[in-house]
């Protein structure tokens, strides 16, 4: 789980290519197919970090305080 709200957007790029080497290593070993959540301040964030997801090969689920 990611909670972002500070973070510079091209550090979180950063952080979900590197999640998705993880993720591959995990699906290799045959572990349950992982989730990343990340939790944002806003919709236009929220957007972007789905397409950088999508991009990488993320399985994710972006929540946005406004979907509260």
């Amino acid at each position: 789980m990611e909670v972002d709200s500070q973070q510079q957007m091209t550090k979180n790029q950063r952080k979900i290519k590197q999640y998705s080497s993880l993720f591959r290593v995990m699906q290799r070993q045959n572990v349950v197919d992982p989730i990343l959540l990340w939790y944002t301040v806003s919709p236009v964030r929220k957007e972007k970090l789905e397409q950088w997801c999508k991009e990488y090969g993320v399985s994710c689920e972006v929540l946005c305080k406004h979907d509260f």
